[in-house]
């Protein structure tokens, strides 16, 4: 089963027991690129209260503003204050979600525990729970298993091979309610199952998702094909969520 929201790294480092660094700042606060930009060049610093005030919503609507760092002011800045006050910043960040983040991993390792995934990396963990982000032709067709020959399925292969990443995950969502592919290696679990047969040009292709199943009319042409199962996916691609 694979999370449909991806986890940042911080939250995936936390879950492995590493230590958190000011990189991985880039994954949780929008504005990294610039706080970079002012470690590499402090001399060009107009506004350092962009890293050491805080401004946020709270229910009301009301801004509310925070201090990471007192006493901030200067006239220059250095690299070496600029990444203090990222520290700060970086501090400040975790500790918003810190009850929740301890929570989510107390869960985590109550089915993983830590001594089973602390020799992983974050790749390794975000592939085991996030699966495959990018879904190529080559790796789709590997999961799949066509119950008949003919030009239907030869038809199928050539729009797998054309169609991006994103409608070949939207297809994986029609048909198996998860947008991504198993880590897994391919197996009778985890096949796509596509089934042809006969019927009017009007019928669209049908899924089971409990059975990874795809239920594909034989078309008179690929064109057809193409309008039909695109139709299909775009119109029944919310699935489960889950896989």
């Amino acid at each position: 089963m694979n999370a449909e929201i991806p986890l940042a790294i911080p939250l995936l480092k936390l879950l492995l027991g590493k230590t958190l660094a000011i990189p991985d700042l880039e994954d949780i606060e929008e504005e990294y690129e610039s706080f970079q930009l002012m470690a590499k060049y402090p001399e060009m610093i107009e506004d350092i209260s962009h890293i050491t005030v805080v401004k946020e919503t709270n229910a009301k609507g009301e801004i509310k503003e925070f201090k990471v760092v007192e006493n901030y002011e200067k006239d220059e800045y250095t690299a070496e204050d600029v990444n203090k006050f990222l520290k700060k910043r970086y501090e400040y960040e975790m500790n918003k979600i810190k009850r929740q983040a301890e929570a989510f991993k107390k869960g985590f390792h109550s089915f993983m525990p830590l001594v089973v995934v602390n020799h992983l990396s974050c790749f390794d963990l975000f592939t085991i729970v996030n699966g495959c982000p990018e879904i190529s032709a080559e790796n789709l067709l590997k999961y799949c298993n066509f119950f008949d020959s003919g030009k239907t399925k030869d038809w199928m292969i050539e729009l797998f091979k054309e169609f991006d990443s994103e409608l070949r995950s939207k297809f994986l969502m029609f048909v198996t309610g998860s947008n991504r592919l198993s880590i897994d290696e391919p197996s009778d679990s985890n096949m796509v199952k596509i089934r042809f047969y006969h019927s009017d040009e009007y019928q669209l292709p049908k899924a089971a998702t409990c059975f990874n199943q795809l239920d594909m009319p034989h078309y008179k042409t690929k064109e057809m094909l193409k309008e039909k199962l695109l139709m299909a996916i775009n119109e029944g691609e919310t699935g489960y969520g889950f896989g």
